[in-house]
């Protein structure tokens, strides 16, 4: 028998079996069940670090934003036909920089404007080559504006260097912190850029203690591709992947850097803004959907509901949503 669940004074009906619900037996049946096993995980752990992002914030005295992440995303204007969703925008964005549900928004942004941009410049420059940098700095219980701002003074020293110069034409660079409680804030840059000239990991070393004064030396540089290392370059930033770790007076030291850039670009790539700035919606340019629309997926006329984060993961898992006038989509 299928289950019923209440859902917002909507009816959500679940087949009762996998076979039923992803076609068990097809491999790329399986594949897609997989998948959404995955994605329901993910938006739990995001939940989980809102909960402790959220107990962060209060303890250091930002009650008003506690409040703010918590009701990030919590729920979506959702364009469906009852069994897939067209459309979906979260009713409110907190847009705070270390919540990991707009981080992740941020990044998508990001990546969408800016890989054809890197695509035309690496086919301008045919001869060069993408690789990924890793450039640390020690870890310490310095005030993290302390680190924030040396550390950019050490790579403007690195890119003043004849060698850094000769070898890399210019690229991206997004600045991570995480957190040891027995050694303090770990900071350090990751960088995708554009090498001209071949560039021994020795040299490099050299060069970023030359450029710390001695006070830095563990560095990685490898050959990657715009994809990987877009993707790779982007998820650093505001990346809160430890906040289990941090403390109150730490989310303190990161409130009071208001206005701070973890992310920039250089040389060859001046002008180009990593992180953008507009207020659009992650789904900026993707086609809209209006009351009575046919369903991209089936043809079925769409309508208009308001769910939570946890009724829409449900939808898109399978669980089928009654329509607006009370017909049972699923039978």
């Amino acid at each position: 028998m299928s289950a019923v669940i209440a859902l917002d004074h909507k009816s959500v009906t679940s087949l009762d079996t996998a076979a039923q619900l992803y076609g068990e037996g097809l491999p790329e049946a399986l594949g897609a069940r997989e998948q959404r096993k995955r994605k329901q995980k993910r938006c739990s752990d995001k939940r989980k670090t809102k909960v402790v992002l959220a107990q962060l914030l209060r303890a250091a005295g930002y009650a008003d934003k506690a409040a703010e992440v918590l009701r990030c995303r919590s729920k979506y204007g959702v364009r469906t036909c009852g069994r897939h969703v067209a459309q979906k925008i979260p009713t409110f964005r907190c847009r705070f920089p270390l919540c990991p549900d707009c981080a992740v928004e941020r990044r998508c942004r990001s990546e969408k404007r800016l890989l054809p941009r890197l695509r035309q410049a690496l086919a301008q420059m045919k001869h060069d080559r993408l690789v990924f940098i890793t450039l640390t700095a020690p870890n310490s219980f310095e005030h993290l504006a302390t680190h924030h701002a040396r550390f950019r003074e050490w790579f403007r020293r690195l890119r003043r260097n004849a060698r850094w110069a000769h070898r890399i034409r210019g690229g991206i660079i997004s600045f991570e912190m995480t957190v040891n409680p027995n050694s303090g804030w770990h900071y350090h840059a990751h960088l995708l850029a554009f090498r001209k000239v071949y560039y021994d990991q020795a040299e490099l070393t050299e060069d970023w203690m030359s450029a710390t004064n001695g006070e830095a030396f563990m560095v990685d540089i490898r050959e990657t591709t715009v994809e990987e290392g877009l993707r790779e370059v982007l998820k650093y930033i505001y990346k809160p992947a430890d906040l289990e770790r941090w403390t109150a007076d730490q989310v303190r030291e990161f409130m009071s850097m208001k206005g701070a850039r973890f992310s920039s670009v250089f040389g060859n790539l001046y002008g180009m803004k990593v992180e953008d700035d507009a207020e659009d919606d992650a789904e900026s340019g993707a086609e809209e959907y209006g009351e009575g629309d046919a369903c991209p997926e089936c043809g079925d006329p769409l309508f208009s509901v308001i769910l939570t984060s946890e009724e829409l993961e449900a939808l898109e898992a399978g669980v089928w949503l009654r329509n607006k006038h009370g017909t049972e989509v699923c039978h």
